[in-house]
C-alpha cells in the first residue's frame, strides 16, 4: 500500500512520519506487525525505522511483544491509549502454523464452565511462553502428524484458527495438563453430547495414533453411554497393551480396567458426577 493522505491528520505529540506509519498499519488492519513491515511502510533505513518505533513505544502508540514484533494501538484509542486487543487476534500473529486449542477452545465452545486464564496455542514449532498485556500465551509443541483438525473462526473481521470441538476434546485427552484434568474433559464430553460428532471423535483419536488417548476416550464414552458397540469397536481394536493412568494429573493407583487398559485413578462418584 502506498502513502495515504495524512497531511490533515494532527495528533499531539506525533511526528508526520509516526502518523503515517500508524495510519497505514491501521488501514491495512495490521494489529500485530513486524519490524520489516515498519521499514517497508516508512521507506526508511532500518536504523531510522528503529528510532521511530522506539519513540512510538515510549509514547504508548505501539507495544513491543517480542523481538521484531509489535502490537498496534489504534488511532481510535485516543490520547489516553486505553486499548486491549482480543487475545485470539494476538495469538494468531505469534507463531505459524498454529491453532488455538485445549482449555481455551473448550471455553470458547462452551464445553467447560471454567474460564481459561492462559491462551493455549498448538504449533509444530518450539516457542517459549509469553505474557502480553497480562495475558499468558502458552505454546504446545505438536508433531506434524498430530497437527490437524483446525477450523477458521471470525474475530473482529479476521479469521483465526481454533481446533474443531471434536479435535479439542482429543487434544485435551492427549495433554490433560492443558485441559484442567480428566474431569474437565469428561464434563466437556457430557455437556457436548448433543453437539459433538462422536464418529469424528473416534476418527480423530485413531488418527492421533495415541493408545493412551484411545483408551481414555473409549472408557469415557462407554461409561457415559455415548457410543454403541459398532462405534467403539475401532477403538477397542487399537487399545494398547500397557496400562496408562486415566487422569495423568492423579496418582498411579486405582482400579485396573483391562478392557480399555486404563488405571481408573478417580472414584466412580467423581466420574458420574460430571453427568449432573
Amino acid at each position: 500500500m502506498g502513502k495515504i493522505a495524512t497531511k490533515n491528520i494532527k495528533i499531539p505529540g506525533l511526528t508526520p512520519q509516526e502518523i503515517q506509519l500508524l495510519s497505514v498499519l491501521s488501514a491495512e488492519n495490521k494489529r500485530v506487525f513486524s519490524f520489516e513491515n515498519a521499514v517497508s511502510t516508512l521507506k526508511e533505513t532500518p536504523f531510522t525505522a528503529s528510532k521511530i518505533l522506539f519513540r512510538l513505544v515510549k509514547k504508548g502508540w505501539i507495544k513491543r511483544i517480542e523481538k521484531g514484533k509489535y502490537l498496534l494501538v489504534p488511532l481510535q484509542a485516543g490520547p489516553e491509549r486505553q486499548f486491549t486487543e482480543h487475545p485470539f487476534l494476538i495469538a494468531s500473529e505469534l507463531v505459524s502454523p498454529y491453532y488455538i486449542g485445549y482449555r481455551t477452545a473448550l471455553n470458547h465452545y462452551g464445553l467447560t464452565e471454567q474460564p481459561s486464564e492462559t491462551i493455549y496455542i498448538a504449533t509444530t514449532r518450539r516457542k517459549l511462553p509469553m505474557v502480553i498485556d497480562g495475558v499468558r500465551y502458552h505454546f504446545v509443541f505438536l508433531q506434524k502428524r498430530k497437527f490437524f483438525g483446525q477450523q477458521g473462526v471470525w474475530i473482529a473481521e479476521k479469521k483465526v484458527f481454533l481446533s474443531r470441538p471434536e479435535k479439542t476434546v482429543i487434544d485435551c485427552l492427549d495433554h490433560l495438563e492443558y485441559a484442567g484434568g480428566l474431569l474437565e474433559v469428561a464434563k466437556a464430553l457430557w455437556m457436548g453430547r448433543e453437539e459433538l460428532n462422536f464418529e469424528t471423535l473416534v476418527t480423530d483419536a485413531l488418527r492421533l495414533e495415541s493408545r493412551a488417548v484411545i483408551g481414555r476416550l473409549g472408557f469415557l464414552m462407554e461409561l457415559y453411554g455415548l457410543g454403541n458397540p459398532k462405534l467403539l469397536s475401532p477403538l477397542r481394536e487399537r487399545v494398547g497393551k500397557a496400562f496408562v493412568k486415566l487422569d495423568t494429573l492423579g496418582e498411579k493407583k486405582g482400579r485396573y480396567c483391562s478392557r480399555w487398559k486404563v488405571i481408573v485413578n478417580l472414584s466412580k462418584e467423581q466420574l458420574l458426577k460430571e453427568r449432573g
